[in-house]
């Protein structure tokens, strides 16, 4: 069976700093934005302690760690309203993934109905 993160895919999304119509430094609250990153990684098999411990995997420390299959649309819809409220309308945003071709085909179909820079990985399991 080989080591827990067998199934273990990841979706990522950055805007762009140059995006930024004040430079890089959003809103009146002074938080920098000019590195923007929210990254998910969901595993689809491995679910026990044993298969945590065999793959190094913390969940309790690991927050960007989720389970199962993610919604591509829903996750990509989220991004564009973040994106768009920091950065303004259209604000560009890339999304990055590593997977199995099905899931690099839902980001790819995704990131072009939000019209996000897209790049990808694919891999499979045997």
């Amino acid at each position: 069976s080989g080591g827990s993160a067998r199934g273990g895919f990841g979706v990522g999304a950055a805007a762009a700093a140059a995006a930024a119509p004040d430079g890089g430094v959003g809103g009146d609250d002074g938080v920098d934005r000019s590195d923007v990153l929210h990254t998910e990684f969901f595993l689809t098999r491995a679910r026990s302690a044993a298969d945590f411990d065999a793959g190094g995997i913390n969940p309790a420390t690991q927050a960007c760690l989720r389970f199962g299959r993610p919604d591509v649309d829903t996750i990509c819809g989220v991004l564009r309203g973040l994106a768009d409220g920091d950065r303004g309308a259209g604000a560009r945003v890339a999304l990055l993934t590593c997977g199995p071709a099905g899931l690099v085909r839902a980001c790819e179909r995704a990131a072009a109905a939000h019209a996000f820079d897209f790049h990808a990985e694919t891999f499979d399991f045997d």
